[in-house]
């Protein structure tokens, strides 16, 4: 079973007009107070979005100085909101009946903004892998396309999130899992040896490199990157020559 249409879009764009409205403090409050609930079968796909949504907002719309505890208010007062919004001007609603939240003992609460993104990213990946579509027959093109663009914007984050903290080995193993999206796919191959760079690990990056080259032969920052390489921490002379002459090669042809 799913949401009824016009629920879960409602879920979805309840916290628009706190947005609209100049409010991001009640937005924030809203999609915590959404990821909090006991998750079921039906609000997955609803949860995987919303979680995007607000570690998004987190990474480039909320500092440490303007960051509260998760299971806090929101402020009465933040940098984050309009100036101009007047609460005066807005009602508030409440539910008869509360939905169930998680509670326990030992349960893992960030202290800043982007360890609160990180952890969002960590869960929307697992279910971004979780349902992958991966069939390559023409009735999935569609439902493929719209899985490797959320997945996309998952790594997309990790990758702000993650490169924040210098944490390079581990968001090469979490672009090494986006693997299975990237059939043919540039961006994420570029983006897997990047990160094999940053952590130092250059012989499997300039193989990663190599596929990249394949998948964008016009492009001479390729080549000159695994020349790079080659040349400095693999000290691969023959190699970098070979990715030195693609290199020309490619500035002749668009010359």
């Amino acid at each position: 079973q799913e949401l009824g249409y016009f629920l879960e879009t409602g879920l979805q764009r309840a916290h628009v007009l706190y947005f609209k409205n100049g409010n991001l403090t009640r937005g924030v409050g809203r999609f915590r107070e959404i990821l909090r609930a006991v998750e079921t079968r039906t609000t997955q796909n609803l949860r995987m979005t919303i979680a995007r949504q607000l570690a998004e907002i987190l990474l480039r719309g909320m500092c440490e100085q303007s960051y509260w505890h998760p299971l806090d208010d929101p402020p009465q007062q933040s940098p984050l909101n309009d100036p101009l919004w007047k609460a005066a001007n807005t009602k508030s609603y409440t539910l008869s009946r509360r939905p169930r939240v998680y509670s326990g003992e030992n349960i893992f609460c960030p202290q800043e903004n982007t360890e609160e993104a990180l952890l969002l990213l960590l869960i929307s990946e697992s279910m971004a892998n979780r349902d992958a579509v991966l069939s390559r027959i023409p009735e999935h093109k569609n439902d493929r396309i719209i899985s490797l663009q959320s997945a996309s914007v998952v790594y997309d984050l990790l990758t702000i999130a993650l490169g924040r903290r210098g944490q390079y080995e581990m968001l090469s193993e979490c672009l090494e899992r986006a693997m299975k999206f990237a059939f043919e796919e540039f961006h994420l191959w570029y983006q897997f040896a990047l990160s094999l760079m940053a952590a130092g690990k250059s012989a499997r990056a300039v193989k990663v490199l190599k596929e990249c080259i394949r998948l964008k032969p016009d492009d001479p920052t390729i080549p000159l990157l695994a020349a790079k390489l080659c040349m400095g921490t693999l000290h691969w002379l023959e190699e970098a020559e070979r990715f030195a002459r693609t290199v020309v090669d490619v500035g002749d042809k668009t010359s």
